[in-house]
């Protein structure tokens, strides 16, 4: 509201010292009323521009004044709140301290009782070594605590800063390793009675496993095949559970059959 009572006041201030330039520009300067008239209006004009110049100024310093009682007062709320909040840590230290202490000398006394066995002796003497240590630095610190809340609490220490907490960086998910595999098969029965299987894996990565002796090796390495030498040559085959895993999976797709009639018309023919 202020800004636009400061514009309409330079507004005035402006047409007032124009009409007294075309005046002395223009007119006749012996007209001393009309020029004393001009001069009123822009003397008043002017007047009014300083006025809301100061009121603004003012205002704008009783904001800077408000602003700074604010800010005392929250620096004064979160000092008492930071003291409160240590007064309230030190009093649970000292109400727990003492219990701990006690507990820590029975379980040093227990452990030393059992004086046959030679790891409960030091485990005891290590326990009683520890809560002397404990206690001591207690003794020590107690006074300085007692002491930060009443500083804080004052403004002559620092408020004491929340530690910072790690957030890990995320980690990408390594994608998953996807096979693809067919299997050719036939069953029988032989003149025992006795029900027989044939079969042979192949997929795609096999095929190239058996002309790159390097990704062949990454998948032994991985125990998805197994490698077996002979005849200056090197066998590339599919472990059990991989083998047990490919039926399963071709029993649920019902192609175990096909691919089964497909494996024995391959070896009649080859046969």
């Amino acid at each position: 509201m202020l800004e636009g009572k400061l514009t309409a006041a330079q507004d005035a201030f402006d047409s007032a010292m124009a009409a007294r330039q075309r005046f002395l520009l223009e007119a006749d300067i012996e007209d001393v009323k009309t020029g004393a008239k001009l001069q009123a209006a822009v003397d008043t004009a002017s007047s009014a521009l300083i006025g809301f110049d100061n009121a603004i100024a003012v205002l704008t310093n009783s904001i800077a004044e408000v602003d700074g009682k604010l800010a005392i007062e929250k620096q004064i709320a979160d000092r008492k709140e930071a003291s409160e909040k240590l007064a309230a840590q030190i009093l649970l230290v000292d109400e727990m301290l003492p219990a701990w202490l006690q507990i820590s000398r029975n379980l040093a006394a227990a452990l030393e009782a059992i004086h046959w066995r030679f790891e409960s002796v030091q485990m005891g003497a290590f326990v009683r070594n520890c809560a002397s240590e404990v206690q001591n630095a207690a003794s020590l610190t107690s006074d300085d605590l007692h002491a930060a809340v009443v500083n804080i609490r004052d403004g002559h220490q620092e408020i004491p800063r929340e530690p910072e907490v790690f957030v890990p960086p995320p980690v990408e998910p390594k994608p998953a390793l996807v096979q693809v595999f067919t299997l050719h098969a036939v069953k029988w029965t032989d003149h025992n009675g006795v029900l027989r299987q044939s079969a042979k894996w192949h997929d795609i990565e096999c095929c190239r496993i058996q002309r790159s002796a390097p990704c062949g090796s990454n998948f032994v390495r991985k125990s998805l095949i197994t490698t077996a030498t002979g005849g200056g040559m090197s066998r590339y085959r599919l472990l059990d559970t991989t083998r047990a895993y490919a039926i399963e999976k071709l029993d649920e797709s019902g192609e175990r059959e096909r691919l089964a009639r497909c494996h024995a018309e391959y070896y009649r023919h080859s046969l």
